[in-house]
This record gives C-alpha cells, structure tokens and sequence, in this order.
C-alpha cells in the first residue's frame, strides 16, 4: 500500500471519521483536467417554476457524478427559493458527494511533481507568519492565496476546483490532502434546521482547532472532554437526528483517544508508567458529573486504574474496549 493510501485513512479516522465507502459512480477527472468546458447541461441557466424544479435540476448534478465545486455553484444561486427540508437534503448529498471526491482528489493530488509544488509554495507563504493563534492553521492549510502562484496549469485547475468545492488541503507529514471544510457551510444557516446547524458546528471543531496532529494531541484532556460533552448533548437533542449515526462514530473516535491518548501523547508517562496528573484530573471531572451519560465509565475506569496503583499496562489497556462499549450503550439509551 503506498504512503498517500496509509497517511490517508490515518487522516480520516482522526479528523472526523469521514465515510469513505459510499463511491460515485466511476469518473476519471483527468478528463475534467485539460481545459475543456463542462458539458452544456452542467452549466444551463433554466428559469425554474418552483422548488420542485430546482430540486430535480439538483437531483440531475448529482446523478451526474459532477465534482462538489459544480453542486455548490447551483445551491449558492439557488439554495434560498427552497424550502428548509429542501435545503437540508442538498446540505446533506453534497457532504455525500464530498466523501465520495476525497480519495479521487488526494490519487490526483499525487501526481508527479504535484506535491513537491504545493510545499515549496506553502514554505514561501509562512516565511512571514508570526507566533499567534492562527500560526499553527497556517502550518496545516494550503493558503488559498497561493493557487495563482501554482505554475502547472493542471495543477491549479485541480486546487481551485478542489477549494471551490468546499475543502481544504490540510499538511499532514509532508503531503497535502482534502478535507471537508465544513466552516465553509456556515454561509447555508439560515436556510436549514438547527439539528444540521449544530452537525456541522461539531464537525468544524477540528479545523478550527484540531484535537490531533501526527498522532500529538493538540489540546487538553479537558477540552477533549468538552468535545464529548458536545456530542452526548446533541444525541440527547436529536435522538432520531440525520446525522446521529456520523456522530456516533466521532464520539467513538474521540472516547478512544480520551481513554487511551494518542502515540505520541498517551494518557500515561512512558519513563514511570503512571497516568499523568492532567489526565487524572479531567477523568475527576467527569466522573463528578453524574448527568453525564460517561460518568460510570470513567468512574470505573478510574477505580480499575486507581487498584493498580495508578499505572498504565497492557492489562488496563485492554480494558478499554469493554468500556468504550459500556458508555455508548449509556449515550444510546
């Protein structure tokens, strides 16, 4: 398996547990690459009659296994004469049809010499960042600024699409991938329901401020912790939600990293073995709080910790399964 394949899926799991499995239909964009212009029906202007239309034309893109960039020059002229439910579904098949243009992207993205260009750009473009908050974002994204700056003219086809199409390319140990900007989709708000709202904002955490960054936990265990807190209040909002399922899974993701830290940042000191005074504190927290739908796991994670003397093994390790488990059938009921 190539190094693009492996540092992909590691990317994806830790950055929001993206689904990658549902494919559209087989599309080489090295045929949407060489300057030719979309076929005439991708780019009509009709004078729709009513919402019904508008979603059938939608409907039409999408079937089409048109790229994410063509969708969301449809929805921002169109979006606001549907009705909320409408909106919703085309918030909803266009996250699909991103997933779907993840992989195809990144294959594209490691064409020769492609990769190579986008650092040397990127390396010019921090030359001059200072040491603030936002500095470690202008570590991990490709600057959209310096698409006019890509010399290969494929190249530059392929990143303007790639950013029009509502994603970022993110830095991961030396290569650029796509990622699903969902802070772009903040500009649809007003046209969709709270549960979706509240959705993307969860997924946005992590471009905001990411929890993980080749495999080093970038923020505290106790905004960790907040994050779970954020999902268990939204599952208990939106038991039935559209999105529950996705969320799920990220609580998942993120319980894993809670119990057991990351390979770079785990939960224990590796020269003595004990949990580290920071962790232990967070755990304290939330096993305090007994409206919390993990409070019972951490507690008992606690006191399975506390019997061996406050180390870490392989024996408590393999604990964590079993109470990853207990504490989503918690959050499930």
């Amino acid at each position: 398996m190539g190094r693009w394949s492996i540092g992909l899926i590691i990317l994806l799991m830790i950055l929001g547990v993206y689904s990658i499995g549902c494919k559209a239909q087989d599309r080489h964009l090295g045929d949407m690459m060489d300057g030719d212009e979309y076929p005439a029906e991708e780019v009509r202007e009709p004078i729709y009659d009513d919402a019904e239309d508008i979603m059938d034309e939608f409907d039409n893109i999408v079937k089409g296994d048109n790229e994410p960039f063509v969708l969301i020059g449809f929805m921002d002229e169109h979006i606001g004469s549907v009705a909320e439910d409408e909106a919703v579904e085309m918030i909803l098949e266009l996250e699909r049809v991103q997933e779907a243009y993840v992989e195809r992207y990144a294959e594209q993205l490691f064409a020769e010499g492609y990769q190579m260009e986008l650092l040397g750009l990127h390396e010019v473009s921090r030359i001059d960042d200072d040491m603030d908050e936002t500095h470690i974002l202008k570590q991990l994204y490709f600057d959209a600024e310096g698409i006019e700056r890509i010399k290969d003219g494929d190249l530059e086809q392929l990143v303007q699409h790639i950013m029009d199409g509502g994603y970022k390319l993110i830095n991961t140990e030396g290569v650029f991938y796509p990622i699903i900007d969902y802070e772009a989709l903040g500009i649809y708000y007003e046209y969709i329901t709270e549960e979706i709202e509240d959705y993307i904002e969860i997924k946005a955490m992590d471009l905001r401020e990411p929890a993980i960054i080749d495999a080093e936990l970038q923020i505290t265990f106790d905004q960790l912790s907040g994050r779970l807190m954020d999902i268990e209040n939204y599952i208990a909002e939106y038991p039935r939600g559209r999105r529950y399922g996705r969320l799920l899974d990220l609580y998942d993701s993120y319980l894993g990293v809670y119990l057991i830290g990351t390979d770079n940042s785990p939960i224990y000191d590796y020269e003595t073995g004990r949990i580290r005074e920071e962790v232990w504190d967070s755990y304290r927290k939330a096993a305090g709080d007994m409206d919390r739908p993990i409070f019972q796991t951490i507690d008992r994670y606690m006191d399975i910790i506390g019997k061996n003397g406050n180390s870490i093994d392989g024996d408590i390790l393999s604990k964590v399964p079993g109470l990853k488990a207990m504490a989503i059938a918690k959050l499930q009921k």
